[in-house]
């Protein structure tokens, strides 16, 4: 509806402008030549002030009513019929300007965007354009570059090999085919460098319950072991590795 008014408005301004002149015009002359003209005798009046006293003048001010009741009539009504039109008006010229907001809005990103588009076509007419190599996405996973969780420090379970040495992981760790009879276990004494290598490895005899035969296959089998490195570790770092052997 305002846009539409403008519209009437913008089209006819000219004459509208004109209809205004002409009428201020006139009232303009009308109102000169009513305060410039002189009454006659008989349409003169006189008015009579009579003064009186500010003692009396106080005693005719009657005082204000102590309640006084607001009417609840037609006129009420009527005020509130008006407040709502004017709320109305108001909601009306604010959704106007809403809508004129994000019209202005997305005429702006769309010329935005057509510059883009034109910019782009002259950079490929011109040859400038830059194709961006596809990259694998397998080379780029998280994972690989994430830290690993810790592993246990102590293998167990229905395992024939298990270890203990704090702070370092296996890397390799032999498990021995023996041809032994019977079974038992053997406790294989370590000690390991910083690069987790066994350096020397010597069986327990007090904590193994073996043959010299399985002792042997474990101690044979402990010296092929390879830990991980670690700079933070001792230089000959003591630990355990025991071997299970199960009856053939």
């Amino acid at each position: 509806m305002l846009e539409r008014l403008l519209d009437r408005f913008e089209r006819h301004k000219y004459g509208v402008i004109g209809t205004l002149a002409v009428h201020s015009a006139v009232l303009f002359t009308l109102a000169i030549v009513r305060f410039t003209t002189i009454p006659d005798e008989q349409d003169r009046s006189e008015m009579v002030i009579e003064m009186v006293p500010e003692d009396e003048a106080d005693a005719l001010i009657a005082p204000p009513p102590e309640n006084v009741s607001v009417p609840t009539g037609r006129p009420v009504t009527n005020v509130i019929n008006d407040q709502n039109a004017v709320a109305a008006d108001r909601s009306l010229d604010a959704r106007t300007s809403q809508r004129l907001d994000d019209q202005v809005m997305q005429e702006l990103k769309d010329m935005e965007k057509n510059e883009f588009d034109r910019l782009e076509e002259e950079r490929k007419a011109s040859g400038e354009q830059i194709d961006m190599p596809e990259l694998d996405p397998s080379k780029w996973k998280k994972e690989r570059y994430m830290a690993a969780n810790d592993r246990p420090v102590k293998v167990e379970g229905p395992t024939t090999v298990s270890y203990d040495l704090p702070g370092r992981h296996h890397r390799s760790l032999y498990i021995p085919a023996y041809l032994c009879q019977g079974s038992g276990r053997v406790v294989v004494r370590i000690e390991v460098d910083r690069t987790g290598v066994i350096r020397d490895a010597q069986v327990d005899q007090r904590a193994s319950t073996a043959s010299a035969c399985m002792m042997a296959f474990a101690s044979e089998a402990a010296s092929k072991a390879l830990f991980d490195g670690s700079t933070a570790a001792p230089a000959a770092q003591n630990g355990t590795i025991t071997f299970v052997f199960m009856p053939q």
